[in-house]
């Protein structure tokens, strides 16, 4: 009678068998993308970095709003005196206010701040969004080499059962020896319709990302490079640059430009407590045809508003906007340095693993040639494909991490685009 534990491994090897009998959706053909493109794609299609260019073109427009001159003011006042018109008085005046206190220069001097500080914002947008891809990228890279380091095992155990099949005809292996080999086959085959589903995950966050032109919804998008073609330029920055780097990134820059627009505020709320007179200059006519200029100067009272309150939240801003820069250099300098050991902690692990890959290849096609030919059992096939796998699944995983961790400093440092 079989034995239980036949029962099992056959029960495994029919539900992992029948995954494979369910006909697959349809795939899109993915496309090709180098990085250099896939950057700009993304540049040219993100909707954030659209609305964050919008808003410069915003400040700007309100630049030249600032910097206008006030419309003169057009008065006619008719004075009717009697009942009988025999009396009457007409004036024609126009009226402008005069700018004493420099409140026009000083509002122009605050839309220009505020542009800059908008520019600074749509820099760091920019930065993000190229991380971003850039961390999308490095991911399907690193998806589609585990997909070849699986489909090279599952080839290896495809061939391995067809083997094994004529050595159990020819009674050379038992029945179990020969399912114990089939389940791991299938097995492999699982772990292969995984990493194919990752490829598709991560093309699909690429393409999000960076939409090719005319893109279809389903499009796939796959880096035209290999993991290990990835060059990244934060690769040799030295610490103390890229902690100065950090220090000066378009986000620290923006909350500096949002201090300086937060002063420019304060000294336009300031100026706006001095009072512009109004000039008003014209013609007045009256009955009998006597006509004579007209002259009259205006200046508001500050009796009831005297401009504290605004001034007052203009200095608060100015403190608020100060500790968002302590903030941001604070955060900028810390994201560099935990970026820096990581690399630098990952760099040399990478260093150890190299000749692991080429040792592990070279056991498990002696292992596969033995048991091909009778040589040796199972369990020693297992071990050397078991081997071969976790070698180059842990570099390219190693690999991954350590370009992700340089994309993480490029990020800290400024961007890609540095």
């Amino acid at each position: 009678m079989p034995s239980r534990r036949f029962h099992a491994l056959a029960g495994s090897l029919a539900l992992a068998l029948l995954a494979f009998t369910i006909p697959a959706p349809a795939q899109a053909e993915p496309r090709r993308v180098a990085l250099s493109d896939a950057l700009a794609a993304a540049e040219r299609e993100s909707p954030d970095l659209r609305l964050a260019a919008q808003g410069v073109a915003a400040a700007r427009a309100r630049v030249v709003t600032a910097g206008a001159r006030p419309n003169p003011i057009l008065g006619l006042d008719r004075e009717q005196l009697g009942g009988d018109e025999r009396y009457h008085e007409t004036a024609v005046t126009v009226a402008r206010t005069i700018d004493l206190s420099g409140q026009r220069g000083a509002r122009r001097e605050a839309a220009l701040r505020e542009a800059a500080a908008a520019e600074m914002r749509v820099d760091a947008e920019r930065a993000r969004l190229r991380a971003d891809v850039l961390r999308a990228y490095l991911r399907a890279a690193a998806a589609e080499s585990r997909l070849g380091v699986l489909g090279e095992a599952a080839a290896l155990f495809r061939d391995a059962s067809r083997a094994g099949e004529t050595r159990f005809r020819e009674g050379d292996i038992a029945r179990y020896e020969l399912e114990r080999l089939q389940v791991e086959a299938a097995r492999y085959e699982t772990l292969l319709s995984e990493a194919r589903l990752e490829v598709r995950s991560a093309g699909r966050e690429l393409a999000l990302l960076a939409p090719p032109d005319a893109a279809a919804p389903d499009t796939l998008l796959l880096p035209a490079d290999t993991l290990g073609a990835v060059a990244l330029r934060a690769a040799t920055l030295g610490a103390d640059t890229a902690i100065s780097l950090a220090l000066r990134r378009a986000d620290v820059r923006a909350a500096e430009a949002d201090v300086e627009a937060a002063r420019a505020v304060i000294d336009l709320r300031r100026r706006a407590r001095r009072a512009d007179p109004m000039v008003s200059v014209g013609l007045k006519e009256q009955a009998g045809g006597v006509y004579g200029a007209v002259v009259g100067v205006s200046v508001p009272l500050p009796v009831s508003d005297r401009g504290q309150g605004p001034i007052a939240e203009a200095e608060a801003a100015l403190a608020e906007a100060e500790t968002r820069v302590a903030l941001a250099r604070r955060a900028a300098g810390a994201e560099a340095r935990r970026a820096l050991d990581r690399r630098a902690s990952l760099a040399e692990r990478l260093t150890l693993r190299e000749g692991l890959i080429a040792r592990t290849r070279s056991l498990l096609r002696a292992a596969e040639v033995a048991y091909a030919e009778g040589e040796t059992g199972l369990l020693e096939l297992l071990d050397a494909a078991e081997s071969y796998r976790a070698a180059r699944e842990g570099a390219d995983a190693l690999l991954a991490d350590y370009l992700t961790s340089v994309a993480d400093l490029e990020r800290a440092t400024g961007g890609t685009d540095r």
